[in-house]
């Protein structure tokens, strides 16, 4: 009976979490639709405010701040009514101690994706368009990487911190993990594009983040690695992030044929080369912990 209610609440606390989530959001979203009409637009129809909102970067920015404040609130007040916890007791541990795995999670993320683009480009399945030697540098590219800071820390917070531990990670890491990796995969079901080995290598990402997380106790590593995960798949190198192309690159690409190997229009991440990365991963944050316990134990 204690376990059949343990595991009642569980699937209650995560629903509730998208449930207000997508109330507060909407709400605000409303409010700002209403502002961004009257003062921007001076419109009464909410068309173009929603063209600009979904199509724009700086729309997508503003709708970004809006969510984040809207998630990180929800989940604030659920893990403090349900469970007396704080945002700290699911991983954002103080940074000032941790940043080694912030570090470290930033450059393994452009790594993986430099290494994605160079196989991709050496193996004459994508060309650029423009040369490596004439990035297209603009305010655009500086915005978005505050965009995809707050994509980083919601979807972590969000799968890794709360429903991880929800799940009763400590207890249950495995079954934690394969449930909050499959949320975070369906969150991404309805994006342009999606294919099947997309939403399989989502869900892989989403197993080396929890594997990150299990492993440092916290959600920075796993933070820093989303962070220029998307940011160099977009912006640097001019890739599809999980189907969304609508952002500026340093560099534009060209598919010369979309294949399995490249993942066409949904981005690498549905292709076998992310994959094979992404298992490569997995491996030097192994090797990372086990530096890193050896250096703890040594002094």
């Amino acid at each position: 009976m204690i376990k059949k209610y343990n595991k009642l609440s569980s699937i209650i606390k995560i629903f509730l979490v998208f449930l207000m989530y997508c109330v507060t959001a909407t709400i605000c979203t409303q409010i700002l639709m209403k502002f961004l009409g009257n003062h921007l637009f001076n419109i009464s129809s909410g068309r173009e405010v929603i063209d600009f909102l979904l199509n724009t970067e700086i729309g997508m920015f503003l709708l970004k701040i809006i969510e984040s404040i809207c998630l990180l609130s929800t989940i604030f007040l659920l893990l403090k009514v349900f469970d007396n916890k704080t945002i700290k007791d699911i991983g954002i541990k103080d940074l000032n101690k941790n940043y080694k795995y912030l570090i470290y999670g930033l450059i393994l993320g452009a790594v993986s994706i430099t290494g994605i683009f160079l196989i991709l480009l050496m193996g004459k399945l994508i060309v650029l368009e423009n040369s490596l030697k004439r990035p297209i540098i603009n305010i655009y590219i500086l915005i978005d990487i505050l965009l995809f800071t707050l994509v980083g820390i919601n979807e972590e917070v969000l799968c890794r911190g709360y429903i991880l531990n929800v799940l009763d990670v400590k207890k249950k890491p495995i079954r934690s993990s394969i449930i909050s990796s499959a949320i975070f995969s369906l969150l991404h079901i309805l994006n342009p594009n999606v294919k099947i080995i997309g939403m399989i290598n989502i869900f892989f990402i989403g197993l080396l983040f929890s594997y990150m997380y299990i492993k440092t106790k916290n959600l920075w590593m796993s933070i820093g690695y989303h962070i220029t995960w998307n940011y160099f798949q977009g912006n640097v190198f001019g890739f599809p992030v999980s189907g969304q192309n609508k952002f500026s690159s340093i560099y534009n690409i060209e598919y010369i044929k979309e294949s399995i190997v490249t993942g066409g229009g949904f981005g690498p991440e549905a292709g076998i080369v992310v994959t094979l990365i992404i298992s490569i991963s997995f491996i030097f944050v192994w090797i990372f912990i086990l530096r890193n316990e050896v250096y703890m134990n040594k002094y």
